[in-house]
């Protein structure tokens, strides 16, 4: 798969996150407010069978708007439908390879860590690392706030790096713009 849209499939699966449930205190930071992750207290709050469909329906998404900008007519048409079916897979399993808290370990690091500090964890069950800087914090014109980051991740022993905007939505989720 080209690494443009193997990047932009995982950072798609890296933002696209659960709400935290009822269970969860809006404001805790998890330790990302001092450069960590407590995957421990947010493993509670998350069920596991939500982040095949999230990669999935996100990856599809991807992949239709990649396929759609090939082709012409029923051409283009066929494009779109291979986009959403590969960007499925493969944002399935890129899905698949974050796991719900560390999703969440994603969210509350947008959502609490100053611009430039890195936030790390590791996923004792995979082995997957993670480090999560964000590098850029503003608002849109409809005041909503949104924040550049980088993601640097050893996930099955391959080095994937993200870059990208997410933007916090009413429910206090982050979902990307890019």
């Amino acid at each position: 798969m080209h690494k443009t849209v193997r990047t932009l499939l995982c950072a798609l699966a890296a933002i696209a996150l659960v709400p935290l449930g009822a269970s969860a205190q809006p404001r805790q930071t998890y330790g990302t407010d001092s450069g960590y992750c407590d995957r421990g207290l947010l493993s509670g709050v998350f069920s596991t069978s939500t982040e095949n469909i999230i990669g999935s329906a996100l990856g599809a998404a991807a992949g239709g708007l990649l396929g759609s900008q090939f082709g012409k007519g029923s051409g283009k048409t066929a494009m779109t439908i291979a986009g959403v079916l590969a960007g499925a897979l493969a944002g399935g399993a890129i899905g698949r390879s974050m796991e719900p808290v560390d999703q969440a370990c994603v969210s509350r690091t947008l959502e609490h860590t100053p611009t430039g500090q890195t936030v790390a964890w590791q996923n004792p069950d995979n082995q997957s690392s993670y480090w999560v800087t964000p590098t850029r914090t503003y608002e849109t014109a409809s005041g909503m706030p949104c924040r550049e980051y980088v993601t640097d991740a050893v996930i099955g022993g391959r080095v994937e790096k993200v870059v990208g905007t997410a933007c916090r939505q009413p429910d206090g989720t982050w979902r990307v713009q890019n």
